[in-house]
């Protein structure tokens, strides 16, 4: 008798949602005490080794246990919502009733923490800190002195989190409240050691003069500058944050902006390349400037054949067929631009223009570029990038928006050919940029 009663399936149904909740709660007071176990000062050094392997394991298997008890909670509360409520409510039952309906929506508004916590998640899985993964689980991201007197006097931060992934910087979004009492957001990237220092240096720069032309296309850079961390050194850049919508950019929007960009610019020293070394990824370019077309895309071309080699090893082959196109096909193909009275245009470009350097505004719908590696070049040396396997733009529907708005250069008949010795170049950045798969990135 004592055996049926427990037994019975609406009695089983009737306890599920508060076995279900118990078992959840449990779950999450258990985690808080083993998270802050990583969390001592004394375990830190060695929870930054452990903790992204940690979290793959626990989220393979907790989440299934997680959502399974959530979804129970879920369906026993609303089955006994149903039950109680065509059964009319009668003495005794309108409390157990009201406990239902609040554990059930208790139970789903678990599930709206989700996008909150997931980029937290993923960055300690991925481990995007770089050996700070305590950091991503505190949830803070540190912001020194020198970061902080970026914003206007009496400004304070509100929150500072890990943001987005990148990999050779480390990146967050800082909510800062001004002395009036107005909050808004920022985007700080930072990178360590000399190149470092190059690459956030040279982004600056880059995405200030790509601001200065297309105001309406870059977030709003602000500044630069070396942390207060003395090992290793350690820079950063702050520019406007902008909630972007990771998505494939439209064309029309995307091609008509970057055309715009190409004919508005003007090279302040009317010559090709930039004032400041730029880094394309995390390979520093060769833009010193030069009057030629020719002779510089030479040397930017050359330059990163030189640190292929030197990253990925010596390809007697390939070395063959450089010095061909450096010799021949460059002062051929290239060089026709500037022959019988011709002239190039130095255009402002991105350089690395991809649909991971691109966003849209979650809020406008407005295409923004950012991560640029920017110089003045032959501005056909832009789309280049899009003929590349690894770039998912590099749909044609792309490029024929584009020559629709800006025509090729003269001899027009040569366009395709100069695109594919353009895209040589971002080629072999890539497998420089990538040197656990350069070399089959070459053979490809």
């Amino acid at each position: 008798m004592a055996s049926g009663l427990i037994l019975n399936p609406h009695n089983l149904l009737r306890a599920a949602p508060l076995v279900s909740s118990t078992c959840t709660l449990w779950f999450a007071f258990d985690q808080d005490l083993v998270l802050n176990v990583f969390l001592h000062p004394d375990h830190r050094p060695r929870s930054n080794e452990i903790l992204p392997s940690y979290f793959n394991v626990l989220f393979r298997r907790g989440v299934v246990r997680v959502v399974g008890l959530l979804a129970l909670s879920m369906a026993g509360g609303g089955y006994n919502i149903l039950k109680d409520r065509r059964s009319g409510v009668v003495a005794g039952l309108q409390s157990s009733l009201s406990w239902y309906v609040a554990g059930t929506v208790l139970a789903a508004s678990h599930l709206l923490y989700v996008p909150v916590i997931a980029p937290k998640v993923l960055a300690i899985m991925e481990d995007s800190s770089k050996g700070s993964s305590t950091e991503d689980l505190e949830g803070d991201f540190r912001v020194d002195a020198n970061v902080a007197s970026q914003f206007p006097p009496g400004s304070q931060i509100v929150s500072a989190i890990r943001f987005g992934t990148s990999a050779w910087t480390t990146t967050a979004r800082l909510c800062v409240k001004d002395n009036i009492g107005i909050e808004k957001l920022y985007f700080l990237k930072c990178a360590t050691g000399n190149n470092g220092r190059l690459l956030i240096q040279g982004e600056f720069n880059a995405q200030c003069e790509l601001y200065r032309t297309t105001p309406d296309s870059v977030p709003k850079p602000y500044s630069w500058g070396e942390t207060d961390q003395s090992e290793p050194k350690t820079y950063f850049f702050l520019s406007e944050f902008i909630n972007m919508a990771d998505k494939i950019p439209n064309p029309y929007q995307l091609c008509t902006k970057l055309a715009r960009l190409h004919r508005k610019s003007v090279s302040p020293t009317g010559m090709f390349g930039f004032h400041i070394t730029t880094c394309q990824g995390n390979t520093p370019q060769n833009v010193s400037w030069e009057s030629s077309w020719t002779v510089f895309f030479s040397k930017l071309l050359k330059h990163v054949l030189d640190r292929d080699s030197a990253v990925n090893g010596v390809w007697e082959d390939l070395n063959i067929l450089s010095q061909r196109a450096l010799n021949y096909v460059v002062p051929r193909l290239i060089g026709v631009l500037e022959a019988e009275g011709r002239e190039v245009k130095p255009c402002l470009i991105h350089a690395d223009l991809w649909e991971g350097n691109t966003g849209t505004s979650s809020k406008t719908g407005n295409i923004y570029i950012f991560d640029s590696a920017a110089f003045y070049a032959h501005n056909e040396m832009e789309t280049a990038n899009w003929r590349c396997n690894y770039n998912k733009i590099h749909d044609q529907m792309y490029t024929r928006t584009y020559l629709r708005h800006f025509t090729p250069s003269e001899p027009r008949h040569e366009w395709d050919d100069r695109s594919r010795m353009y895209s040589v170049y971002y080629n072999i950045i890539y497998s420089v940029n990538h040197r656990s798969e350069g070399t089959a990135v070459r053979q490809i």
